[in-house]
């Protein structure tokens, strides 16, 4: 996985990303409100997961998601966010897509943090097709294509490549 996708998933962990409410915590902005929203307060919970704008992102994301596994995945933030996928039913080389793809998802959010809008799906696709051609490159260089294509078969018979 690329060095860039695992800081992002430490920021994410550590919530370092400023917030509008964080900023106006610090007296750098005058409200705390959402920027796509207009909530009240937007927190790093509300800005990744709970506004209305991005969860219908994250609701097109398991959308897609699921489609490429072929098996409904839930849209709860503690596998989707914070990658801990436990037994989430899903067999080991699809839950390391979802864990990318999330990470590509996440990326995207990140991206575009003060947009008024959240970001596109074709953003999205474009970035987990740059993963999984990455990833190829990887897993042909170590000798080990066929796990390569267990992981990412589906998504390159679907929608990538």
């Amino acid at each position: 996985m690329a060095t860039r996708l695992r800081l992002i998933q430490t920021y994410f962990l550590h919530a370092a990303y400023l917030t509008p409410d964080k900023l106006h915590r610090a007296g750098l902005r005058s409200s705390a409100e959402c920027t796509r929203c207009g909530s009240p307060t937007a927190d790093f919970f509300h800005m990744v997961w709970a506004c209305p704008i991005i969860a219908a992102y994250w609701g097109a994301v398991v959308q897609e998601i699921s489609g490429v596994l072929q098996e409904e995945v839930e849209r709860l933030p503690v596998p989707l966010l914070l990658g801990v996928m436990g037994d989430i039913g899903l067999r080991r080389s699809d839950r390391t897509f979802l864990g990318v793809a999330c990470l590509v998802a996440k990326r995207d959010i990140m991206t575009e943090w003060k947009a008024k809008n959240a970001p596109t799906l074709t953003k999205w696709r474009r970035g987990v097709d740059w993963c999984a051609q990455r990833e190829k490159l990887i897993y042909e260089a170590r000798g080990c294509l066929n796990k390569h294509n267990k992981i990412w078969g589906r998504w390159e018979g679907t929608a990538g490549f």
